[in-house]
């Protein structure tokens, strides 16, 4: 089970706070379960990109908004089942400004950012060319599972 609590603090916000419902199963079969979690849990925070520019500046050291970013609080070698995962800080208008650059729906880009900053909590990365098609594929691989293209080819 994945327990997700999350806090709009947007106010133009369109992001419903159940956005996530239709990726949990996408997620738990290709990740959760394969990992052998019983219970996890995390934290979600919808802002705007002054805020979550002051975050990556401050704990990234890059003065510039970003999409998403992800505090993990996950161990690899913790063997316990149930675990808490971090944080996801979402900029909504990041997210809306991205989908109509690259010309797709702000759900299916919304979605892809979740993932990505939900693998990162899980300790994926992508700061070389192996680690970014591993995590890619599985990017992929969830979002496929909700009928929503390829990210990478747009």
């Amino acid at each position: 089970m994945i327990d997700i609590d999350i806090l709009n603090d947007y106010p133009k916000t369109i992001i419903k706070n159940d956005f996530h419902d239709s990726l949990i199963p996408a997620i738990e079969n290709n990740i959760i379960t394969l990992n052998n979690y019983d219970n996890i849990e995390l934290s979600v925070l919808i802002s705007d990109n002054k805020y979550i520019k002051s975050l990556n500046k401050k704990y990234r050291k890059i003065d510039k908004a970003t999409n998403i970013l992800s505090f993990s609080n996950f161990e690899p070698e913790n063997t316990e089942k149930n675990i808490y995962l971090g944080d996801i800080i979402i900029s909504e208008e990041k997210i809306i400004l991205e989908a109509k650059e690259q010309q797709k729906s702000f759900d299916a880009q919304l979605a892809h950012m979740f993932i990505h900053g939900f693998l990162h909590l899980l300790g994926y990365d992508h700061a070389n060319k192996l680690e970014a098609t591993e995590m890619e594929n599985l990017e992929i691989k969830i979002l496929n599972d909700v009928n929503i293209k390829n990210p990478y080819y747009y």
